[in-house]
C-alpha cells in the first residue's frame, strides 16, 4: 500500500505529539503521581507507535512502541516514575524528533537503531516492576485490554430508556437489535480505516444505534483492536455478520440478539444502567479485544466521515452530549499564503479605483456609496483573512520550558521559566522566524544571566533564578519581553569589551551611558563570554538576534541593572503583508513610511535646528531628538530650502528620530511587495508597494537610522 500520500499529515501530526509529550513529561517531573499525565504521555506514545508503523518506519515504531510498554507499566500502578526514568525519556523524545528530522529531509528515518535507549528503556521497565508483580491471568490480561479500549464487549453497553425503546420499536416494526464486538487483526495497520469500512458495510444492511467507543472516539482512533456496535436490521444474524466478515484485517466478529424484555428484567435486579441483555449466537466465538498494544495506529485522513456513514444522527440519539469534535480543518501555508496574495491584489486594485473616481471628479453619489461599499468589503476580507493566518506564539515558545531545564542541569544552575501570554497571535510569516531570536536570548538569559546558587545566597536571592516570558499586544505591534532577576549587564565590562575589541574609542567609553554601553551587546562579533561553550562565547551574539527581529520590520532593546537582572524587549508588526502608512514626498519622489512608528508630524523654524558633534538635533517638549534629512540620505534632487520644516518624529523603542520630508500626500493601506535578493536596498528600503494609480513607491523604514 503507498502511504506517502499520508506523508505531510504524518509530519505535522508526529510534532504535535512530541510537543504534548515534552510538555506533559515536563509536568510528571514536578507532578510524579498524576495520572491523568500518565495517561496523555501513553496516548501519544501509542499514537506515535502507531503512525510509524502505518508508515513503515519501523525504527521509530520499536523505539515508541518500549516507551509505550513502560508508561503501561506505570499506568497499571506496577512501577513508579523516577528521575532516572524521566532521563531517558527525553532522549528516547530527542530520538523521535531526530527520527521526524530525517523523515522531513529525506522521507526515511534514516539507520540509527537507538540501541542504547532502547536497552535503558527495557532495564529501568524490568528494575521498575521487579518488585511486588503479580503474573496476570489471561481474564486480567483481557478486561485490562478492554478496559484500554473502552469496551468489554457489546454485552456491557449501558442501556438508557431511549434505546430500551427503540428496541422495543424495533421489534413492533419487525426488526432486529443486534450487538457485535468487532475484533481486528493484531497486525492491521490501518485500523481507523477498517473501522470505517465496517461501519459502512453495516450501513447497507441496517442502522448503527449505539457504539462503544462512540463514533467520535472511533474517527479520532481512541480504542485498542476491538469495537461494540449496536445495530437494527431486518436482515438475519448470519447476513449481519457476513457483510462485517467480508472486510479485511478483520480477527473475529462476536454477534447475539439483543431484546428488549431481558433487558427490562436486568433492569428490576440493578438500580443503575444495565448492560445490554443478549440471547448469544450459538455459533458466536468467545473471544476477547486481546491485549497486545502494539496494534498500529492509522492516519487522520483514513475515517472521513464515519459518522454520518454510520448513520448515526439518523438514529436520532446525541450520545451523551459528547462534543462533536474540533471544527478544523489543516490546510497547506501555500495555499493561505496564495489567499493573502490575492487579497493583496483586490486591495491594489481597490485603491486604483478609488485614485480614479477622485481624478474625475463628476462621479455619481451612487458611485462614491459603491466605492465605499469595496473599501468596506475588502477591509473585512483582509481582517479575516489575516484572523486564519494568525497563530498563537505557543507555537512557538512551547518548546522553551524543555529547553531551559537541559540548561539547568547542563549549567549546574537552578532556574525556571515562567511563561504568560501564549495565546497571543502573530502572523504565520512572522512566526516562522521567531524562533531562534527567543531561543539565543533564552539561552543567553540562562548562561548570562541566571548566577550559581552560590553567588545568589551571597547576594540574598532566591536559590532558583526565574526566567521570564511575556508576550501581549500593544495596538498594531505585539510586544514580548524576556526578563531575568540574575546579574545584570556590568557595563564596565561590556565597555572594556568594546574597548579590546577597538569597537569604541576611550573618549566614547568616558561619555558613553549606560543605556548605550549595554547597546554594544549587538554590535557583530561582540560577546563577554569568558570561555567558549556549547551554549555560549562563539562570537555569534546578540547581533543575530536584532539582525532576524529587524528583518521582521520590529525592534529589540535591552534594559538592566547590575545585580538585578536584564529585560529584552522585542517589537513585532502584527502582519508582515499589509500595513497602514503615510505616504511623503522627498526629493520630488513618493515614499511610503509605517505609522505604526510615527509618533507625531511636526512643522519646525530652520532655527531649531542645533548642532552637537557635527550631527543636526532638534529639541521638542523638552526632548533632544536627532535630525535626518532623508533627501540627502536617499541622494535625491534637493528643492529649495524652506524656512519651515515638515518634520516626522517616529520612535524606535524608546528612542526617537526626526526626519525631514519635503511634504505629505496621504494615508493608505498599502501592500508590501519584496524587492527580491538580486536588488541590495540596504536596511533603510524594506520593500515597495503599488499604488492606486499604478505608480510603484519605496516603502522606508527610517529608524534604522535612530
Amino acid at each position: 500500500m503507498d502511504v506517502s500520500q499520508y506523508l505531510d499529515l504524518f509530519i505535522d501530526e508526529t510534532r504535535e505529539h512530541i510537543q504534548s509529550l515534552n510538555d506533559n513529561i515536563l509536568l510528571l517531573e514536578q507532578e510524579p503521581e498524576n495520572m491523568d499525565t500518565i495517561n496523555e504521555i501513553f496516548r501519544a506514545a501509542h499514537s506515535l507507535k502507531g503512525m510509524s508503523g502505518t508508515m513503515g518506519y519501523v525504527r521509530m515504531q520499536k523505539l515508541t512502541h518500549d516507551l509505550e510498554n513502560v508508561f503501561s507499566e506505570v499506568r497499571s500502578g506496577n512501577m513508579k516514575v523516577s528521575s532516572k526514568l524521566i532521563d531517558i525519556m527525553f532522549r528516547a523524545l530527542d530520538a523521535i524528533e531526530a527520527y521526524l528530522q530525517t523523515i522531513v529531509d529525506t522521507s526515511t528515518e534514516g539507520t540509527e537503531d537507538n540501541q542504547d535507549i532502547i536497552d535503558d528503556l527495557n532495564k529501568v521497565l524490568k528494575e521498575g516492576t521487579a518488585q511486588d508483580k503479580e503474573e496476570e491471568t489471561q481474564e486480567q490480561a483481557t478486561l485490562t485490554a478492554a478496559a484500554s479500549s473502552g469496551t468489554g464487549g457489546y454485552e456491557d453497553i449501558p442501556i438508557d430508556e431511549f434505546l430500551r425503546g427503540a428496541i422495543e420499536d424495533a421489534k413492533e416494526d419487525n426488526m432486529t437489535v443486534f450487538g457485535l464486538t468487532v475484533t481486528l487483526d493484531d497486525n492491521c495497520m490501518l485500523k481507523g480505516a477498517r473501522a470505517f469500512l465496517v461501519l459502512r458495510a453495516l450501513e447497507g444492511v441496517g442502522e448503527l444505534m449505539k457504539a462503544v467507543p462512540d463514533v467520535d472516539s472511533i474517527e479520532n482512533e481512541e480504542f485498542e483492536n476491538s469495537f461494540s456496535l449496536l445495530v437494527v436490521t431486518d436482515q438475519p444474524m448470519e447476513a449481519v455478520k457476513g457483510v462485517v466478515e467480508n472486510v479485511s484485517e478483520i480477527k473475529n466478529v462476536r454477534i447475539g440478539q439483543v431484546t428488549a424484555d431481558a433487558v427490562k428484567q436486568a433492569k428490576k435486579e440493578e438500580p443503575k444502567p444495565a448492560p445490554a441483555a443478549v440471547k448469544e449466537a450459538p455459533q458466536a466465538q468467545e473471544t476477547g479485544s486481546g491485549n497486545n498494544a502494539a496494534d498500529n495506529n492509522a492516519s487522520a485522513k483514513e475515517t472521513e466521515t464515519a459518522k454520518d456513514a454510520s448513520k448515526d444522527n439518523k438514529a436520532g440519539h446525541k450520545e451523551g452530549g459528547k462534543s462533536q469534535g474540533t471544527r478544523s480543518i489543516r490546510v497547506d501555508i501555500e495555499k493561505l499564503d496564495n489567499l493573502m496574495n490575492m487579497v493583496s491584489e483586490l486591495v491594489i486594485a481597490k485603491n486604483g479605483l478609488s485614485t480614479v473616481v477622485g481624478r474625475l471628479k463628476t462621479g455619481s453619489r451612487q458611485i462614491n456609496e459603491r466605492i465605499e461599499y469595496l473599501e468596506n468589503i475588502t477591509t473585512n476580507l483582509h481582517e479575516a483573512v489575516m484572523k486564519v493566518r494568525m497563530v498563537p506564539i505557543d507555537s512557538v515558545v512551547s518548546r522553551f520550558p524543555r529547553m531551559i531545564r537541559d540548561l539547568s542541569r547542563k549549567l549546574d544552575k537552578k532556574m525556571e521559566l515562567v511563561m504568560t501570554g501564549e495565546d497571543t497571535e502573530l502572523d504565520r510569516t512572522v512566526i516562522d522566524e521567531l524562533g531562534d531570536p527567543l531561543m539565543h536570548i533564552l539561552r543567553n538569559s540562562a548562561d548570562h544571566g541566571i548566577e550559581s546558587a552560590q553567588v545568589r545566597a551571597e547576594l540574598g536571592k532566591p536559590e532558583v533564578g526565574t526566567i521570564s516570558l511575556n508576550a501581549y499586544q500593544a495596538g498594531n505591534n505585539v510586544i514580548i519581553e524576556v526578563s531575568d532577576d540574575g546579574g545584570g549587564v556590568n557595563v564596565e565590562k561590556v565597555k572594556s569589551k568594546a574597548l579590546s575589541k577597538g569597537l569604541i574609542t576611550q573618549e566614547h567609553a568616558d561619555t558613553m551611558s549606560d543605556d548605550e554601553a549595554v547597546g554594544l551587546l549587538f554590535m557583530p562579533g561582540f560577546s563577554t563570554a569568558d570561555k567558549i561553550s556549547d551554549v555560549s562565547g562563539r562570537g555569534v551574539g546578540l547581533d543575530v538576534v536584532k539582525s532576524k527581529i529587524e528583518s521582521l520590520g520590529g525592534t529589540v532593546e535591552c534594559k538592566s541593572a547590575l545585580h538585578k537582572g536584564s529585560t529584552f524587549i522585542i517589537t513585532l508588526p502584527l502582519t508582515l503583508a499589509i500595513m497602514q502608512s503615510l505616504l511623503v514626498d522627498i526629493g520630488g519622489e513618493k515614499y511610503a513610511m509605517p505609522l505604526s512608528n510615527i509618533q507625531t508630524i511636526e512643522e519646525i523654524p530652520v532655527d531649531m535646528v542645533k548642532s552637537i558633534n557635527s550631527s543636526e538635533v532638534i529639541e521638542l517638549r523638552g526632548r533632544v531628538i536627532p535630525l535626518f534629512r532623508l533627501a540627502e540620505i536617499l541622494e535625491c534632487e534637493k528643492g529649495e530650502e524652506s524656512e519651515v520644516l515638515t518634520v516626522i518624529v517616529a520612535n524606535k523603542g524608546e528612542k526617537l528620530g526626526a526626519f525631514v520630508v519635503d511634504g505629505l500626500y496621504e494615508q493608505q493601506e498599502i501592500v508590501i511587495k519584496s524587492l527580491g535578493k538580486y536588488v541590495d536596498a540596504g536596511k533603510l528600503i524594506i520593500g515597495a508597494t503599488i499604488l492606486g494609480d499604478g505608480e510603484v513607491s519605496l516603502i522606508l523604514d527610517a529608524t534604522v537610522l535612530i
